[in-house]
C-alpha cells in the first residue's frame, strides 16, 4: 500500500476520528512520514511514519477517502512540518 497526500486514515479497533495526509516528508537519511491532521482540522496535528500507516494492526485506511487535503507543496522536507507547526501554535 502506498500513503498519498488526501488518504484517510484511522486507529484500528476504534470509533475514534479521521486523520489526513496533508504532506508527506522525506529526505536523505531521514525516515518518510505524514503529517495528517483530525478531519481536515488544522489545530490537531500528527506526524507519523508511513511505515507505521502502512501497518494494518495499527492503522486503517478509509475505504472511500475523498482528497481534502491541502495541496502538499515543499514536500520532502522538514521546512514544511515546521510552517505548519508555527500556524497552529
Amino acid at each position: 500500500m502506498s500513503v498519498e497526500v488526501g488518504n484517510q486514515f484511522k486507529n484500528v479497533g476504534t470509533q475514534g476520528p479521521m486523520w489526513v495526509v496533508q504532506r508527506l516528508l522525506s529526505g536523505p537519511g531521514m525516515i518518510p512520514h505524514a503529517i495528517l491532521t483530525q478531519n481536515g482540522d488544522t489545530g490537531s496535528i500528527r506526524t507519523i511514519s508511513i511505515s507505521a500507516l502502512e501497518d494494518k494492526a495499527m492503522f486503517e485506511r478509509a475505504p472511500d477517502a475523498t482528497p481534502a487535503a491541502a495541496p502538499a507543496t515543499k514536500s520532502g522536507t522538514l521546512r514544511g512540518l515546521f510552517r505548519i507547526a508555527r500556524k497552529a501554535a
